[in-house]
């Protein structure tokens, strides 16, 4: 992912399908929230939070996604969507 706007922080989203089966995780601390460590790019963080989560250590990227919105405070939203072997 490029630099984000100036302001924006970076976020990394993923969603994990297999068979038709999908995988969501969230924070225990502050529920429907995570974050990735500082200075870390998006592939990076998804590669990582998919083989901490469960396990799984190798995936094939299908899509990738990059939102500017803005909902509560301004961050950058990377989206993968990884095929699982």
């Amino acid at each position: 992912m490029e630099a984000p706007p100036q302001g924006y922080r970076r976020n990394v989203a993923i969603c994990l399908v297999n068979d038709s089966k999908i995988f969501a995780a969230s924070r225990l601390d502050i529920p429907s929230a995570w974050q990735m460590p500082q200075a870390e790019d998006s592939r990076s963080a998804a590669i990582r939070e998919i083989r901490e989560e469960t396990g799984v250590k190798s995936a094939e990227s299908l899509a990738e996604a990059v939102d500017f919105k803005k909902p509560v405070y301004k961050e950058v939203l990377a989206a993968f969507t990884p095929h699982l072997p």
